[in-house]
């Protein structure tokens, strides 16, 4: 997601063995049609604090603007407030990904603030923005956003 060099199988394995034994971490594949198409993630899940933070990844370019964003969006905000009872969702965006700005924005996240020239990309310096979402502003307004998947007509079953 921030990293741009290539993670070796070796890394991978290492990761994965780790994060498997860390109930402060949940991950998921995304699946579109039986295909796997990104990774969800909850970090740092703090049970005395009521918080965590989150990332997603749709790996191919071909995969974004389906609505498979969107789906992701409701079952994370679903399984942070509803199923595991938190108060506060954080997460980060680099600046220049209005893409996704626009779809956290469009699910009530705010912005709580901005680290400058604080990720290198490409050998390029970017921004990271500090964005958060509470239980009480999602239960507020997710039938709003049911009635907005199903009018898109994004289709989503948790497994």
């Amino acid at each position: 997601m921030i990293t741009d060099r290539n993670v070796s199988e070796e890394e991978h394995r290492v990761w994965f063995e780790r994060v498997l034994l860390d109930p402060s971490h949940r991950y998921w594949v995304v699946q579109d049609a039986e295909r796997s198409v990104g990774v969800v993630s909850l970090n740092g899940i703090d049970v005395h604090h009521e918080r965590c933070s989150w990332a997603f990844y749709i790996g191919e370019p071909s995969d974004r603007g389906r609505g498979v964003g969107a789906a992701v969006e409701f079952l994370v905000l679903e399984e942070a407030f509803v199923r595991l009872g938190l108060k506060k969702l954080c997460g980060e965006v680099l600046s220049f990904n209005e893409p996704i700005l626009r779809l956290h924005r469009k699910f009530g996240y705010i912005e709580e603030g901005r680290l400058v020239a604080h990720i290198k990309k490409n050998h390029v310096w970017h921004d990271l923005i500090l964005i958060a979402h509470f239980r009480e502003r999602w239960l507020a307004t997710r039938d709003v956003m049911v009635e907005y998947l199903a009018e898109r007509k994004v289709a989503f079953e948790n497994r």
